[in-house]
């Protein structure tokens, strides 16, 4: 409805939408299109309607807050606002003087506090907040919780299947070794048997 994108102008073009399909016409104060009228109020049957389609909107029932999300960028600025009487009365006639100096328009009534304004407009803060989103939880996070639990719990990391690779080498070589301690065993038992007969 031309205007910049914000959660409350999206609510209240729902609302105005509702407004145009169920009751043919829009209040006055959403832009008016070629197609729809303004709603005259005086007459009962378009005020109730107009009633039901507000009470509708208030009670969430037209499903404006779900289908307008938050908007990907959002400036919000804190208004203050302060002033005093200006000029001060001990600065007052120095100030008439120089406007009669420069301009000669100068009013001579008693009133001329009332009639001059000054005015300064600045940021009160020079900071700023960004606020954003993140996942808290990602896909990367939950596979190494997933694999440190697991090395937690079954004990098997690469070090420990090294370990165990290590060990059954060291049988190994153990047995071949007390293998062969017996095959030399018998046969040198073979040879002093045949050299003795």
């Amino acid at each position: 409805m031309g205007v910049n994108y914000s959660t409350t102008a999206c609510k209240k073009s729902c609302w105005a939408i509702s407004q145009r399909q169920t009751c043919g016409c829009m209040e006055y104060k959403f832009p008016k299109t070629k197609d729809f009228p303004v709603c005259d109020t005086l007459n009962k049957t378009v005020e109730k309607c107009l009633r039901k389609v507000k009470n509708d909107f208030k009670q969430g029932k037209l499903n404006c807050s779900n289908s307008c999300p938050p908007p990907c960028r959002e400036s919000t600025f804190k208004l203050t606002t302060s002033y005093s009487l200006w000029p001060t009365k001990s600065y007052e006639e120095y100030y008439k003087l120089e406007l009669q100096k420069r301009t000669k328009e100068v009013d001579g009534n008693n009133n001329f506090r009332a009639n001059v304004l000054k005015l300064n407009i600045f940021f009160e803060e020079l900071n700023y907040e960004v606020i954003s989103e993140e996942l808290s939880y990602e896909l990367a996070n939950f596979v190494s919780d997933l694999g440190g639990t697991l090395g937690l719990w079954i004990g098997m990391s690469v070090l420990s299947f090294a370990e165990i690779f290590e060990f059954l080498l060291l049988m190994c070589y153990t047995l071949a070794r007390k293998l062969k301690r017996r095959m030399n065993a018998k046969s040198s038992t073979i040879a002093v048997e045949m050299f003795a007969e």
